[in-house]
């Protein structure tokens, strides 16, 4: 179902404000998709994405426990991704503080 125009523009408006460009992942339009570093992730969501390990496959995981939007876009958007949802338990661990965290791939559902 396609987004209601006011919350595309509100999500690409922080998105912009933030010097960060969006591809539109779907058909309706409900899915933006956009690439910044951990660090700009991290002040963008007011978030500390972290480095998780899975306990038995040994994969490795950029995630975080919590992360907030503004408030003016709570009702424009489902959900950020990659956030807080591992597909496995995972268990963190610690990095070295000169680790460069790479630059993920990240969506956001807006709301319809």
């Amino acid at each position: 179902m396609k987004p209601a125009k006011a919350s595309v523009d509100a999500v690409n408006a922080f998105l912009e404000s933030n010097s960060v460009n969006s591809t539109t992942l779907s058909p309706a339009g409900d899915w933006l998709g956009f690439s910044v570093p951990v660090h700009e992730a991290n002040e963008m969501f007011d978030a500390d994405f972290s480095i998780y390990k899975h306990a038995t496959t040994g994969q490795e995981s950029i995630r975080t426990l919590s992360y907030s939007i503004p408030s003016f876009l709570q009702r424009h958007l489902d959900l950020v991704h990659p956030t807080t949802t591992c597909v496995q338990r995972v268990s963190a661990i610690s990095a070295p503080t000169y680790l460069v965290l790479p630059v993920l791939q990240w969506a956001m559902a807006v709301f319809h």
